[in-house]
């Protein structure tokens, strides 16, 4: 039996290896699938008056118009991902959450698109 050179294995790993980024995808669409259908509708009317604002927002946002959204909190994030996807919303930085919850960890800030 022959040794695979280091290209093949290279290879072999580079296919085996799944993107990070599609493996994110892939969560956010599961994550916003389980939403409550009525929850995730106000949630995206919530982010778009808020893309509208001009001003930037987060998902601090999000949960002072609607409270904790039914299922995975990780939803939350998917919606503003797939706002961006759609260009709604760009992201325009981070800042701490004000929530006690979350312990004042960094959460991404967005804006909407001009």
């Amino acid at each position: 039996m022959t040794e695979p050179t280091l290209l093949a294995e290279l290879m072999r790993l580079a296919q085996a290896t799944p993107d990070p980024r599609s493996s994110r995808d892939t969560g956010a669409n599961l994550a916003e699938n389980s939403l409550h259908t009525s929850w995730r509708v106000a949630a995206e009317r919530v982010i778009r008056r808020l893309a509208s604002s001009g001003r930037e927002f987060s998902s601090d946002d999000l949960h002072d118009a609607l409270g904790d959204p039914p299922g995975h909190r990780s939803s939350i994030g998917s919606l503003f991902l797939t706002a961006a996807k759609r260009g709604e919303i760009v992201a325009v930085g981070y800042r701490q959450s004000s929530r006690p919850e979350a312990n004042a960890r960094a959460i991404r800030t967005w804006q909407g698109r001009r």
